[in-house]
């Protein structure tokens, strides 16, 4: 009873974002006659694991980390039975029978190696878990995003992970979450910026990925989880250390830049006076005619392709004093950039990147990551560990758009026209962004019993950014330069880097509690139930000033407030049961999730409307008369299932399905961001900017979050079945159905304002999107023996979305609102009444109360407004696609309607409308080879081992208009690359060295940019069909023959057209001990 009234405790608190960590070992124990040994007692060697069977045998291990054991039964009068080379994977269990022979007389210990059935007979949803040994094995080939992405229904679109063709990051939340060590990395909380997965390989044990039916302890996610445990040490001390070497080269498609088509014809190689021009760079005080100004050639050509690159890493694990042990690695990248840089080496933020203008190049010399893991056995049952991941770079600022970015800094240019080509290196025309991304973790396991556990953790972490050496930035209210850009004497190439103030800074961190209890009740159930915390610490600060006297700023926190956080807290909890009957698993669980926005500071409305009401129309008006209020805490239950169920001895047939809940990034719910046309006004006259006169100018606003929305659901289902048909080869099947809706894109929030019989508003995030995908996903895999093994994984699906619910609110006030305190159309400095403007004043607006006959006036046209509404004669009303009208909460006299969003096409989905969506990109196809010959094949022959690893996917589909036919739908061009990696090991006693050579695009395979193709060069955004319509349509990946600039030029898109890079070699030496 005492039990059953914890768990019931723990359910009322509040789980969030963890994952198990470790697996189980379960079997029979007999003798060689077939009779169970009841006593007989099985340890885990190496650990203090170990249980005892009943009366029938039958004994299981809970609670081990994934990995490869021995493990010992014994009973007296028996000789004791060893069996090696025991698999464990994270939430499998592991059968493991031992057959014991009487004796009388002492004989030897009888050990075997054993052997893990390929098919994981516990196994409900699709799970695809790479072990050390094959992470080992590819360690030097692949990063750990490209470990994650051979398997099947992963791949690496934008640059990180995603599941089944999710949504990923873009102001948003990525609906595929990665976790180390059981906790979450950010996902959710960024702005435009992707998941960091930077975990480096050779600190992974295990990689687990779930593309299907999550189990309950999974939340705030969507469509899928990767899961990455981190080794530990052991005891014995190991090292490791490796340099690789990248040669110069060209490493992009098309000729040299300095000599490229795209610059049609500026370049004047040969003209002495064009190659021969100087000008004069103020220098550091930008101040001509003082001692630091610098002569510079205007057209100076330097050699980008002759810088080597190279990468250097180690990782350090042993015993500590008693019984602990710690593992350690570090990684350091001087990667040469694809195109001139401001500096000579950085790191690229995803190596897989399909082509060099969306690998996002990062001008960081000084960079560093890793992973630290103490571990420390304190009693028998008591186990504590300490953990974490970090990374630090540093990267040259740059803002956003065009106008944001030339002569900031050296670039081919976003839109690779070469213009900011000649800049000098070594400059940070914004300044520089220094990031840090950290993970720490303390987890307490306390075994209570061989049946039950529990484990206690505390985890944070943080991403942040700061930026140094920002010109002109004085303080927080004032500041900001932008210097005019110039140009050559022909007008053509930006000379000179000029100073821009782009200021970044952002904190957002997550504190978290987890508790986790875990019983092996009886053989037929183990329950797991959890309870999580988190605590969010956010906020995000960027001004811009793109021209003199203009500013942009993006802010997310606390309302107006610079660097004031917001905290919202996250909670849930879960329950599952795994129950066994004669091999049939079923996985039962329920969740339940909250997020509490923690705080009264929100406005009623959808926040952009208030820009067009005339009391709240600019930045500082809504800082001061916005209302204010809490939102309502959102809250979301989920139920999951998950069925196996054996065929015959060598496969199951599987079933999953279950709801699923994601909260919205905090930037679609808690940014603002307002436009400035000239700089903030000194209203008081007191001859400063005061903090109540800070961006008193910004009435421009752009979009801004919404705190209302929603959690967006998805219902996942899924039939599967694993097969071992043939030795350890076994064969995955998978077909499923996702359905997600309120995925957020935005609409628009208006205000009605009755004094000017108008409406006005702006952007703002609304949850009306749906997206439906289908599809089936295969693996073939054979785990190594007979010297290779391999894995064949493909997808293959059908993805439709549209829009299908809220895309416009419109606010408007009655009479009751307008001859409230609320509502006026004037404002005036005057603060303290006195008649006079001056330092008295506190630089903010006061309002003008309304006139008697302008609140008759305008309530009248107010209540006018809402009437012919009723009377269903509002021409802003169409009684097809919009709500009734209704009152907002906490905002008395203000009341909105909603227009819901429908296309025409409405097959299947209750009459909502079916488009080709963001991610229907058909198929996509990974084979990795593995060929190894053993050491004892002698030093010529032996040590060898190949890799060979190959990705295909097919183009986005895309809806075009043909000439004669309407919109047509076509697929856009497949790419397929081939890398290649051979090794040479040499061992010595305990140590080991390893020569390896990897070769990028082995075939050297040259293929059309899926996203040119796609969407179009950046700079043809919006003329981009003419550009998709070569391909689409005509199967044309180069110009027309008849087109200008390719007649007169060459291919000046050259530098967009291709994906990936040519066949680039690196070398490397790995030394271990």
């Amino acid at each position: 009873m005492k039990r059953i009234a914890m768990i019931c405790v723990l359910l009322c608190f509040a789980s969030h974002l963890y994952a198990g960590t470790t697996g189980k070992i379960a079997g029979v124990i007999k003798d060689d006659q077939g009779n169970p040994l009841p006593g007989a007692n099985v340890i885990v060697e190496g650990t203090r694991l170990g249980a005892v069977a009943d009366a029938d045998g039958s004994y299981f291990i809970i609670n081990i980390l994934p990995g490869r054991y021995a493990l010992t039964a014994s009973l007296i009068g028996y000789t004791n039975q060893t069996q090696s080379d025991v698999s464990v994977k994270t939430d499998f269990t592991t059968p493991l029978n031992f057959q014991l022979k009487e004796t009388t007389v002492e004989l030897a210990e009888l050990t075997v190696v054993a052997e893990r059935p390929p098919v994981e007979r516990d196994k409900t949803t699709s799970k695809y878990i790479m072990g050390g040994d094959t992470i080992d094995r590819l360690s030097t080939a692949a990063s750990t995003s490209e470990l994650m992405s051979l398997q099947a229904g992963v791949s690496l679109d934008n640059n990180e992970p995603a599941i089944r063709g999710s949504y990923q990051g873009n102001r948003g939340n990525s609906e595929t979450l990665v976790y180390v060590d059981g906790v979450v990395m950010d996902a959710g909380t960024a702005r435009g910026d992707v998941q960091f997965v930077g975990v480096n390989s050779d600190a992974v044990q295990e990689i687990t990925v779930i593309t299907g039916g999550m189990e309950a302890e999974y939340g705030n996610a969507t469509s899928g989880a990767i899961h990455i445990i981190t080794r530990e040490g052991g005891k014995n001390f190991h090292g490791k250390g490796g340099f690789t070497y990248i040669p110069p080269g060209k490493k992009h498609w098309g000729g040299n830049v300095y000599d490229s088509p795209i610059h049609k014809g500026r370049m004047k190689w040969g003209d002495a006076t064009w190659e021969n021009e100087t000008y004069t760079d103020p220098g550091p005080d930008r101040q001509m005619g003082t001692g630091d100004d610098i002569t510079r050639l205007a057209h100076e050509r330097t050699d980008y392709t002759g810088i080597h690159g190279y990468e250097v890493d180690g990782s350090l694990s042993g015993p500590l004093l008693g019984n602990a042990s710690f593992f350690v690695t570090a990684q350091h990248e001087g990667q040469a950039s694809h195109f001139p840089s401001p500096t000579k080496r950085g790191i690229f933020h995803q190596a897989v990147s399909t082509s060099p203008q969306t690998a996002r190049w990062i001008e960081s010399p000084y960079n560093i990551k890793g992973t630290y893991k103490l571990a420390w056995d304190v009693q028998s049952n008591i186990k504590v560990k300490v953990g974490g991941v970090y990374a630090r770079h540093e990267a040259y600022q740059v803002g956003e758009g065009e106008s944001w970015v030339q002569g900031v800094k050296r670039t081919v240019g976003r839109e690779l026209q070469g213009i900011d080509i000649f800049l000098p290196a070594n400059e940070a025309g914004a300044g520089i962004a220094n990031v840090k991304h950290d993970l720490a973790y303390i987890s307490l396991t306390h075994t209570l019993s061989n049946k039950t556990f529990y484990e206690a953790r505390l985890s944070y972490y943080r991403d942040a950014t700061d930026t140094t050496n920002v010109p002109g930035v004085t303080s927080q209210f004032g500041g900001g330069i932008t210097e005019p850009l110039r140009k050559d004497q022909d007008g053509v190439f930006t000379i000179g880097p000029r100073r821009v103030s782009i200021w970044i800074n952002d904190h957002r961190a997550r504190l978290n509690f987890k508790l986790d209890y875990s019983s092996q009740i009886n053989k037929n159930h183990f329950i797991k139930t959890g309870i999580d915390l988190t605590r969010h610490t956010y906020w995000w600060n960027q001004i811009n000033w793109p021209q003199a006297g203009k500013s942009r700023y993006q802010l997310a926190g606390v309302p107006y407030e610079m660097g004031e956080p917001i905290h919202p807290i996250q909670s849930a909890f879960y329950l599952q049961d795994k129950m066994e009957f004669e091999g049939i698993i079923v996985n039962l669980g329920i969740r339940y999730d909250r997020h509490d926005h923690n705080g009264d500071f929100y406005s009623p409305l959808a926040n952009n409307a208030w820009s067009g009401a005339p009391m709240t129309n600019s930045w500082s008006r809504q800082r001061k008369f916005m209302p204010r209020t809490s939102v309502t805490t959102k809250s979301a239950w989920s139920p999951r299932l998950g069925v196996s169920h054996p065929i015959t001895a060598n496969a199951i047939i599987r079933f999953s399905y279950g709801i699923f809940h994601q909260m919205p990034g905090f930037w679609h719910l808690y940014s603002y961001e307002w436009r400035g046309v000239a700089p903030p006004e000194d209203f008081n006259n007191n001859g400063q900017i005061d903090d109540t006169e800070w961006l008193n100018k910004n009435n421009q606003p752009a979009t801004t979050g919404n705190p209302h929305l929603d959690y967006k659901r998805s219902t996942n289902f899924e039939v599967g079945t694993d097969w071992n048909f043939y030795q350890d080869y076994v064969l995955s099947f998978t077909t499923y159905q996702q359905s997600v809706d309120g995925q957020v894109r935005f609409g628009r929030a208006h205000w009605r304002d009755p004094s000017r019989k108008s409406q006005r508003g702006r952007n703002t995030p609304l949850g009306y999107v749906f997206t439906d995908n289908r599809g089936f996903e295969m693996s073939l895999r054979k785990d190594f023996s007979q010297n290779f093994s391999f894995q064949v994984a493909y997808n293959h699906q059908w993805q439709s979305g549209g829009n299908a619910g809220i895309n416009r609110i419109i606010y408007f006030p009655n009479s009751q609102f307008i001859a409230s305190d609320l509502y006026f159309i004037q404002h005036t400095k005057d603060t303290n009444g006195d008649g006079v403007v001056n330092a008295s004043d506190d630089g903010s607006e006061a309002k003008v109360p309304l006139t008697s006959q302008q609140i008759q006036d305008i309530g009248a046209e107010a209540d006018r407004y809402i009437q012919t509404i009723r009377e269903g004669t509002n021409p802003d009303w169409n009684p097809l696609t919009d709500s009734e009208i209704q009152e907002v909460e906490n905002l008395p006299g203000v009341f909105y309607f909603t227009r819901n969003t429908t296309s025409d096409r409405s097959a299947g989905r209750g009459g909502r409308a079916e488009t080709a969506g963001f991610g229907d990109r058909r198929g996509t196809m990974k084979i990795a080879f593995t060929y190894e010959t053993p050491m004892h094949y002698g030093p010529a022959l032996g040590g060898f081992r190949l890799n060979l690893i190959n990705t295909l996917k097919t183009g986005r589909r895309i809806s075009i208009p043909h000439p004669t036919q309407g919109n047509v739908e076509r697929f856009g061009p497949m790419e397929t690359k081939t890398h290649l990696s051979l090794e040479k090991r040499f061992r010595t006693g305990r140590t080991e060295a390893t020569l390896f050579m990897n070769v990028y695009n082995f075939f050297n395979q040259r293929d059309p940019a899926t996203e040119y193709f796609w969407r179009g060069p950046w700079f043809d955004r919006h003329n981009q069909g003419p550009q998709a319509e070569l391909w689409y349509l005509y199967g044309m990946d180069m110009p027309k023959p008849t087109d200008k600039n390719y007649i007169n030029y060459g291919d000046t898109k050259e530098y967009h057209r291709w994906a990936g890079r040519p066949r680039e070699i690196s070398i490397g030496l790995q030394l271990g001990f």
